[in-house]
């Protein structure tokens, strides 16, 4: 374990990117599987920068999205800032969403591991990241149809105009606020019903998959999942989109381009959908931030294209595993 640079990495993410306020009530959450030396660098983080420091740890849940138990729900809403590690992530409870209503800011690194933590947060120039942000959310913002080419001639478009772009650089603001550690993600969700074509996945499809191996295609009509091709991994997608019984699985929530220089390919969910120019589609459950029609479903997915081709309104924004702006 290499103690001293986790120890930095976890001070910068506390300090720079969660911004604790000596004094403010600190709560690092995390299920049983995660390493219990990940947890500590947190709270000793938390503690050194003057936060009033707790830590829960409860029963790694069998599938993400459960509600977390009544004692660990009420320590969200109780606390000024959250530090979430759980890997099996509560992202779309209403636990989670009562305490960001409450005010209560989340710097959520769901999956991160030491590794992560240090080379995607410790070793990253986070300030660049925002540089290279703020020109992205400039293009899509002005932009209107959003194209992305993948695969052997693979097309898909969709309609950006009239929904906020939201820049997930890993940096708090304000009391309520949900950022991600390690940044950096562009996200958004497009008008729904312009979602149309197919994407060629080879990435990652989590949950359940992870990293797919075969690529799988999925193709869109009107922004729902009407065909999924390619292998194992897309059968086993589909299948568990169609266990929970809800049309809004097969649904478009978001789009994300990812843009962390130091994310590799490793099957982490949390890391593949930040590789530099990649392409995300999440499906199912829908954050109120990005105003969009989806709302609650029973879940949520994701689907990352490793290296496409985006282009908004003809511009080429993204190749290759690049940014072209």
């Amino acid at each position: 374990m290499r103690s001293m640079e986790l120890a930095r990495a976890a001070f910068k993410a506390v300090r720079d990117c969660a911004r604790l306020k000596a004094g403010e009530n600190v709560l690092v959450v995390a299920d049983s599987i995660v390493d219990r030396a990940l947890v500590d660098a947190f709270a000793n983080a938390a503690c050194a920068l003057g936060g009033e420091t707790q830590v829960m740890i409860f029963e790694t849940r069998p599938e993400i999205n459960r509600e977390p138990p009544k004692a660990v729900a009420a320590a969200l809403a109780a606390a000024d800032l959250v530090l979430d590690l759980i890997q099996q992530y509560i992202i779309h409870t209403s636990a989670y969403w009562r305490a960001r209503d409450g005010g209560t800011r989340i710097l959520c690194g769901t999956g991160i591991t030491e590794d992560m933590l240090i080379r995607l947060v410790g070793d990253v120039d986070y300030d660049e990241l925002v540089r290279v942000g703020d020109r992205l959310v400039a293009i899509f913002s002005a932009g209107t149809e959003c194209r992305v080419e993948t695969g052997d001639g693979d097309v898909l478009t969709m309609t950006l105009t009239g929904r906020p772009q939201v820049l997930r650089d890993g940096l708090l603001e304000g009391p309520g606020d949900l950022d991600y550690m390690p940044g950096a993600q562009l996200s958004s969700a497009p008008i729904e019903e312009s979602i149309n074509g197919t994407i060629t996945v080879d990435g990652s499809a989590y949950p359940p998959v992870g990293a797919v191996g075969e690529a799988i295609r999925v193709t869109y009509r009107e922004g729902r999942v009407v065909a999924v091709e390619g292998g194992p991994a897309g059968a086993r997608w589909y299948e568990w989109l169609a266990h929970f019984n809800d049309p809004k699985m097969f649904c478009v929530a978001h789009i994300s381009v990812g843009m962390n220089p130091a994310a590799r390919l490793t099957g982490n969910i949390l890391e593949d959908e930040r590789l530099v120019g990649c392409f995300v589609l999440g499906h199912g459950s829908q954050m109120p931030h990005f105003k969009g029609k989806l709302g609650r479903a029973s879940s949520h997915t994701d689907l990352v294209a490793v290296r496409p081709r985006i282009l908004v309104d003809g511009q080429v924004v993204a190749e290759a595993g690049q940014f072209r702006v």
